[in-house]
C-alpha cells in the first residue's frame, strides 16, 4: 500500500428511511450520506477524498475497537486511492459559483471544517441522479 492510498473507518448510520448518514470520526466534520449503502459508500469515499485533497499528512485511522457504535449503526472500513481521487478530481473543470446561505450555517460549517462546495456539489449529483 503506498503513502496515498488510506482507509478510515467509518460509521454508517441506518435511518428509518432506508438511508444512511456516514460520520468518519478520524476526519473532524467529515459527515456525508446516502439513500443506500453503495450510494452512502461512495459518498464517504468522497469526504475522505476532499478532507484530505491537499492534506500532506492523514490522520491515523482509529483502532475499530475504539469506535463507539449505537444501535443502528455498521462500522465500515473505507479505502480509497488519493493518487486516483485527485486525478479524477482535477480532470474535471470547476466553476465557481456564489450562493447565499444563512450566516449560522457558514459559521457551523467552518467549525466542523465542512466543505461547502463538496457539500453543494454532492447535494446536485444526488438531486440529479433522482430525476
Amino acid at each position: 500500500m503506498s503513502k496515498d492510498e488510506v482507509f478510515y473507518p467509518a460509521i454508517f448510520h441506518h435511518q428509518e428511511d432506508g438511508a444512511f448518514t456516514v460520520k468518519v470520526p478520524d476526519l473532524k466534520g467529515a459527515v456525508t450520506y446516502g439513500d443506500d449503502m453503495m450510494t452512502a459508500f461512495h459518498s464517504a469515499q468522497d469526504v475522505i477524498g476532499g478532507y484530505l485533497f491537499s492534506e500532506k499528512h492523514y490522520p491515523e485511522p482509529t483502532d475499530v475497537a475504539e469506535i463507539p457504535l449505537v444501535p443502528g449503526d455498521q462500522l465500515v472500513i473505507v479505502p480509497l486511492d488519493l493518487n486516483e481521487y485527485r486525478s479524477r478530481e482535477q480532470q474535471t473543470k470547476k466553476v465557481k459559483v456564489t450562493v447565499t446561505i444563512p450566516e449560522g450555517l457558514r459559521d457551523e460549517a467552518r467549525e466542523r471544517h465542512i466543505v461547502l462546495s463538496h457539500v453543494l456539489t454532492e447535494g446536485l449529483r444526488r438531486e440529479l441522479a433522482n430525476d
